[in-house]
């Protein structure tokens, strides 16, 4: 019959042709263009026939509702195929027909009812091989392996022996489910059966279990003994190889293939060039690319152009990637994926984020690895909005925060922007926590100088059985560098030692340096520059900033020429920092000379670091025409060079000059850092602009700082200058990440107002919170204590901070002792501490001592506070005079 042999070609618009021209339609004629119809899933037309076919007066057979049930499969209708299901049931045709219950099973399994399915399977009357084989199809699609596996036994239990089918996806469960012991059940069953002579089906299945098994060798041993191998088993053997990485064998593999004459298929090409991409083997790729293009095949095929985009950009050959890519006829996330992935590997973020709304505008979805190579760009460039805006969308596609790719992205970004909680609570949220993450969450920290949390963190990676690399260490190196704890710092060093690392990664050795120097143990860091084994601008540079730090200007200069000697070319950092030294010493007319050679070399229009570094200079040397010119040349003004200006101003206290950094600023589209308002917000402490600073607050809100730690300790530090201890409160409250130097500020804030039961309470707060104290929150605590003459608290505390914490005291812990014991009337007490002070006493502790000396009216002892003292200093002229006055009374 026409309509049959039509319909069974595929060709569905003749055999609608002849149809349409019959006169007479009787159901075997209906039957065949419905089949074939379902055939080809145009399941709604097959659908729309049968209604037809019944208003006609013709009644459906046993062979149209299988043609039905084939229908709703291919367009997933659970409804209609609930009715005919019903409409079985009414006709009893399951007892009649067992092929139907089949069909049923078959229909509901694929469309994910299992439980359904299940429930048929039990009320079929005679259950034969092909029901099993329809549920256990369906479990095996729907990646329930144990539904699958439960099925195979129970079938046995039955008496029904398992047929090839029944096999095939109980191996597939065994690979999706990674069960090589019942893979290997399964196999030693078809060994002894000796099916895998007569069956290449079987064979390749079980080469594929065990790839996806991860038993490569198991694999090689089957595919060995195969009597046949077509492109599938081959397909299966570089599955097994690509999925345990072991590229060189998928590409041994693909040769191999060729040698034995079969041709290979669009995933043969997929695969040989993602392992060429996967380690780098570019012109094996290209010849790959070029067999291709000869053959004149499956170049554009959507598999293998991913493919060829995945290995030229994996290849760092991105022009040719993105040519590969412009000409693809139709695109798929892969290739996106592929050319986002690969301009993040370039820095190219922007581009990337491009990449992104443009695969939205075709109207490709994006999956989990789309969005966290977008959140990872949001990150590295400092889109905020964008990446709260991605997190949002990813959740709305279904990506939850949990799943390990988008989670450490999220977690990645959120801890470079400061965004502590958020990074915390997806961060809990992951079952598995890798190193990668840890690091994430670490670098956050660190880099926003969350001292305390960054060890926390620390501690319990290492609690949780994770090993630190380098990379942790490096963060670590980070947060020791802002606390005041030097047997932290040389603990970590140490352990970096016996781990072995310093020898092997020059970033770590850097850090190391870079942390002793920003501590001002300048010795300790030229001695570990000297021991590493390789050293680059990025090493001298920051020991070269660390003297500048620490006022060692002539130390500094004297690197420059040693870095010079070991012929170590400086870059804009190092030069940089080197004008940082210039400008702080003598060597300012050097400075000058240096940017007479720049100018003359005509390298200040190329490069901004440099040009930034000498408004810095200038303005550091008080030549703030200079610094200004220079900055009004710049053509491209970023928020470095900004800051560089303002900074220059508040080191000159002209409050008012950076406060008008500001709207200019705005004016030419440069948005204000963390630092930007820091130096905005000491200005308007130092001022009283109350006013000021509450609208820069506003912008701090508006652009999502107000997590970050330093723009925190800046608003805390403004309100507590200016008595309004009730915003300073809030501000702190609101801080997620409270680092020690916020819990100093709001201390020092109470302590100056006099509410000294407020400071004991934060401080024992600040104990339990964030741990160790330091010498700062002694200089409150202390203070308080003076405040309210409380000289055995005072006593306790500052022997706690000397014996249980190892710090040393300064001028100030010693001006707050020597003031409570002479108020006390024990100026023999005060006396003996001072002279216990490490360095010669300066001249607040030695006017407290002296004034306490006239309280008391204690001429001798003021004397030999007073003789003491190897100054001319006027001041203390006037104290002893008034010490006479009071005593000859």
């Amino acid at each position: 019959m026409l309509v049959d042999m039509y319909s069974k070609c595929g060709f569905m618009e003749k055999a609608q042709e002849v149809f349409d021209g019959l006169t007479a339609k009787n159901v075997v004629t209906w039957n065949a263009l419905i089949g074939g119809y379902a055939k080809q899933d145009h399941g709604e037309e097959a659908l729309r026939l049968v209604q037809r076919m019944e208003m006609e007066g013709i009644q459906p057979d046993q062979v149209t509702i299988l043609c039905q049930l084939k229908a709703c499969v291919s367009i997933k209708t659970v409804s209609e195929g609930g009715e005919i299901h019903a409409e079985i049931v009414r006709r009893n045709l399951l007892e009649q027909h067992p092929f139907i219950g089949n069909a049923l099973i078959d229909m509901y399994a694929k469309c994910g009812l299992l439980h359904l399915a299940q429930e048929i399977l039990f009320q079929l009357p005679f259950r034969d091989v092909n029901s099993w084989n329809a549920l256990i199809t369906g479990y095996v699609k729907q990646e329930h392996c144990n539904g699958a596996f439960i099925c195979f036994e129970q079938m046995q239990i039955d008496g029904i022996l398992p047929d090839v089918v029944t096999l095939v996806f109980s191996l597939k469960a065994c690979g999706i489910s990674q069960n090589n012991e019942k893979g290997r059940m399964i196999h030693a069953a078809i060994e002894t059966q000796e099916r895998l002579r007569t069956s290449i089906i079987l064979g390749n299945a079980l080469v594929d279990m065990y790839g996806k098994c991860g038993m490569t060798l198991e694999a090689e041993q089957v595919f060995e003994k195969l009597p046949i191998c077509d492109i599938v088993s081959w397909n299966a053997l570089a599955t097994g190889y690509a999925l345990n990485a072991c590229f060189e064998k998928v590409l041994i593999c693909y040769k191999r293939m060729r040698y034995a004459g079969v041709s290979p298929d669009a995933i043969a090409f997929a695969y040989s060039l993602n392992a060429c991409g996967s380690i780098g083997y570019m012109e094996k790729g290209r010849k790959i690319h070029a067999e291709i293009k000869r053959e004149g095949i499956l170049e554009y095929d959507i598999l293998v152009g991913n493919a060829l985009v995945f290995m030229y950009a994996s290849c760092d050959c991105l022009l040719k990637a993105l040519e590969v890519f412009s000409q693809l006829p139709s695109r798929n996330i892969a290739a996106y994926n592929a050319i986002i992935s690969a301009l993040l590997k370039r820095d190219f973020h922007q581009e990337a984020l491009k990449f992104q709304s443009k695969l939205q505008e075709e109207g490709i979805l994006p999956n989990s690895i789309t969005f966290a190579c977008c959140l990872k760009a949001c990150g590295n460039v400092g889109y905020i909005d964008q990446g709260m805006e991605l997190h949002a969308v990813s959740a709305r596609f279904g990506y939850l925060e949990n799943e390990m790719v988008l989670g450490s992205s999220l977690v990645e970004m959120y801890a470079k922007f400061g965004f502590f909680r958020n990074a915390e609570d997806i961060f809990s949220k992951l079952k598995e926590r890798d190193l990668f993450l840890w690091n994430a969450l670490l670098a956050g920290y660190a880099n926003h100088e969350c001292t305390e949390e960054a060890f926390d963190c620390f501690e319990q990676l290492g609690m949780e059985g994770i090993l630190p690399d380098a990379v942790t260490f490096t963060c670590i190196c980070k947060a020791c560098a802002n606390i005041n704890n030097v047997r932290k710092c040389l603990f970590m060093h140490t352990e970096m030692e016996r781990r072995g690392f310093l020898q092997k990664d020059i970033v770590l050795g850097n850090a190391v340096v870079d942390m002793y120097a920003k501590y001002g143990l300048m010795i300790k860091a030229h001695e570990v520059l000297k021991r590493l084994p390789f050293r680059n601008a990025v090493t001298w540079s920051a020991l070269i900033a660390g003297y500048v730090k620490h006022e060692e200007n002539a130390a500094a200069l004297d690197c420059i020429k040693e870095m010079q000697l070991e012929n170590v070319v400086p870059d804009s950092i190092t030069i940089a920092s080197s004008l940082k030294a210039y400008g702080s010493v003598v060597a300012t007319l050097q400075g000058q000379a240096i940017h007479a050679e720049f100018e003359r070399r005509c390298l200040l229009a190329k490069d901004t670091i440099i040009k930034t570094a000498l408004v810095d200079m200038y303005a550091k040397c008080g030549h703030l025409r200079l610094s200004c010119d220079l900055f009004q040349e710049l053509t491209n003004k970023d928020v470095v060079s900004w800051n560089s200006l303002m900074y220059g101003y508040l080191d000159h206290e002209l409050w008012e000059a950076v406060l008008d950094c500001f709207p200019r600023m705005l004016l030419e589209s440069t948005f204000p850092d963390a630092m930007s308002y820091s130096g905005g917000l000491k200005s308007c402490g130092a001022t009283g602009f109350v006013a000021k600073g509450k609208e820069i607050h506003t912008r701090i809100v508006k652009q999502l700082l107000s997590e970050d730690l330093i723009v925190g300790k800046a608003l805390l530090d403004m309100y507590v200058k200016n008595g309004l201890l009730r915003e300073a409160q809030d501000v702190f409250n609101n801080t997620c990440a409270k680092g020690l130097a916020l819990w100093n500020v709001l201390m020092s804030g109470y302590t100056q107002s006099g509410l000294t039961d407020k400071v004991f309470n934060i401080y024992n707060k600040m104990i339990e919170e964030c741990g160790d104290p330091d010498p700062v929150t002694f200089v409150s605590v202390l203070n308080a204590c003076s405040h309210t003459g409380l000289l055995d608290e005072a006593s306790s505390y500052f022997c706690a901070m000397c014996k249980s914490y190892g710090y040393i005291p300064t001028a100030e812990h010693f001006t707050c002792m020597v003031d409570l014991l002479g108020r006390a009337g024990q100026l023999e007490n005060a006396i003996v501490l001072m002279n216990g002070f490490p360095l010669h006493p300066d001249l607040a502790v030695s006017t407290t001592a002296l004034s306490s000396c006239r309280k008391q009216g204690d001429l001798l002892l003021g004397k030999q506070v007073f003789e003491a003292l190897s100054t001319d200093d006027f001041s203390m002229h006037i104290c002893m005079y008034n010490l006479f006055i009071e005593a000859a009374r």
